[in-house]
């Protein structure tokens, strides 16, 4: 079985050497980017270019004669490309599975890619019991890690659109502010309205990065908008809270602030607002792993958006919505999510919507291979973060960018990027994008540059973040890849008891690759007795 988590060459390779021999070997590719596809079959036919290849498809009308193809190609290497639609077909994967004794027969190397999707893999056993249990090897390839790839849009603020200010505009404003809040501070007739200034700066300064600023600003106004019984305020106020939590990645912390707004705004009737909190309360559910809420969410806030007419909101759930689907690897569906999303956000001017959109269409077009249309949308996206202060974006998409750049073979010019985006996001406290950012450092300090010592100091406080902000995904995927390559490099001791809690975790998150885990544990405990 595949040693998950190295890097997408090791797991090139190891598929390369699955296939040794003129015999059968059943090898399951998944993958989280089409490119890859090409990747796989390039170096298969590098490998053993006398060998015969061989291309089927199952098709979007499988028949019998898809089996009959198979089995009429007696040696070389047989690719199928679109695997997962004889899965889903319950009669063409029953008829598959039962002519496990003729099909391993074979001399060949049946080499099958499905979209890396956790529930289709748990289906396999299920529906072809007989082939799976004769496979070679099933490799998952991640073509960009654990990065942060997606970018998801918080509804947060309302009443003042100052995510499309400038910098600048941002800058000047907090001085206004803070000099009128000075000028009438002490007029106790005047509490409510000093309240609202204290937010408004809370949300200036979220938008440009200062979360501690943010959040001493907007509690001093909840508790004036709680001691003169003002809900609409208090309402504003646990959304801005919880809005910053979430971008922190403290999800109990959030969970608490959304909760306490979503009883404010029912029991006021303001339903657009009511909307907007559930959007941000399915971003944690897509945290956790549980798609399947997360998207129950979204659906509903977008035909209630819809129904009301508000655009910005609408187009703001187009693009989580897209998220959804890229998790569960449905890409045709997310890339016309998205285009709805980029086309409203081109409608009303919304800046901050617009780099979302285009950072996101990029990921789908570098998913498919092409770098170049990924790196436009890209750089699209960072000019426009930079102009409007998206300090937290602009991190992201910066890491996006080093992504697109190890792709393409630049490691310097990838590292030069990862070092820019950790810079911001540590001066901003963006937890989760440092953990992706000091993630992607270390491997490739590892698998480019050779620096083992490196990779552990990057990797260590990648892993150690990931626990710190309670990151299940973050924990099983850091710590999966860091303890197979300390136990790699004779460190079982330590490498172990991560591996045993990366287990853990993905058993009872219902991880596809979790047994691969399982699999590494027992080979390492085995080495460590002898």
């Amino acid at each position: 079985m595949s040693e998950i988590n190295a890097t997408v060459q090791e797991e090139i390779d190891l598929i390369v050497k699955a296939a040794r021999g003129e015999r059968f070997h059943f090898i399951v590719v998944a993958y989280d980017h089409l490119s890859l596809i090409d990747r796989v079959k390039a170096a298969l036919i590098e490998k053993y270019p006398e060998r015969r290849m061989t291309i089927l498809k199952v098709g979007a009308e499988p028949n019998t004669d898809f089996i009959q193809n198979i089995l009429d190609t007696p040696a070389g290497l047989v690719f199928i490309d679109d695997f997962e639609l004889l899965l889903k077909n319950e009669a063409l994967a029953l008829g598959f599975n039962q002519k496990r004794d003729l099909i391993t027969k074979l001399a060949i190397a049946l080499v099958c890619f499905v979209p890396l999707d956790r529930k289709l893999l748990q289906e396999c056993p299920r529906k072809i019991p007989d082939i799976w249990s004769v496979r070679s090897l099933l490799a998952e390839l991640r073509g960009y890690g654990t990065g942060k790839d997606w970018m998801f849009i918080i509804n947060d603020f309302k009443r003042e659109p100052y995510r499309n200010y400038t910098l600048h505009e941002k800058e000047e404003e907090i001085k206004a502010l803070q000099k009128r809040i000075a000028s009438i501070s002490e007029d106790t007739n005047a509490e409510g309205l000093v309240a609202q200034m204290h937010q408004h700066l809370g949300e200036l300064y979220y938008t440009i990065g200062m979360y501690e600023e943010a959040i001493a600003e907007t509690k001093t106004a909840l508790l004036t908008f709680e001691r003169i019984e003002d809900r609409e305020g208090q309402s504003q106020s646990n959304n801005i809270l919880g809005v910053i939590e979430l971008t922190k990645a403290n999800y109990v912390e959030a969970l608490y602030y959304f909760e306490k707004n979503l009883a404010i705004q029912r029991r006021i009737s303001d339903r657009s607002g009511e909307i907007s909190t559930m959007n941000n309360i399915s971003q944690i559910y897509k945290a956790k792993g549980d798609y399947d809420t997360a998207l129950h969410y979204l659906e509903q806030s977008l035909n209630i958006w819809k129904q009301i007419g508000d655009r910005s909101g609408e187009g703001s759930i187009w693009n989580n919505i897209s998220q959804i689907y890229v998790y569960i690897g449905n890409y045709d569906k997310a890339l016309y999510c998205l285009n709805q999303s980029l086309a409203i956000s081109q409608q009303i001017g919304d800046s901050y919507g617009k780099a979302v959109a285009l950072n996101n269409l990029s990921q789908l077009y570098s998913a498919k291979g092409d770098y170049d249309t990924a790196l436009r949308y890209l750089g699209q996206s960072v000019d426009i973060q930079q102009q409007i202060g998206d300090r937290s974006g602009e991190g992201t998409t910066l890491n996006n960018i080093s992504q697109i750049y190890v792709a393409k073979g630049d490691h310097n010019t990838a590292l030069r990027y990862l070092e820019q985006s950790l810079a911001i996001q540590q001066k901003i406290g963006d937890r989760s994008g440092m953990c992706a950012t000091l993630h992607n450092m270390a491997a490739l300090y590892l698998n480019r540059k050779n620096d083992y010592q490196k990779f552990l100091e990057l990797e260590e406080l990648a892993y150690n973040t990931a626990k710190e902000i309670g990151d299940v995904n973050a924990i099983y995927k850091v710590g999966s890849y860091f303890g197979y390559v300390l136990c790699e490099h004779n460190a079982i001791e330590r490498g172990l008891p991560i591996l045993q809690n990366a287990y853990h975790i993905g058993l009872q998150a219902g991880y596809s690759d979790v047994e691969e885990v399982a699999d590494l544990i027992k080979k390492y405990s085995s080495n460590a007795a002898n």
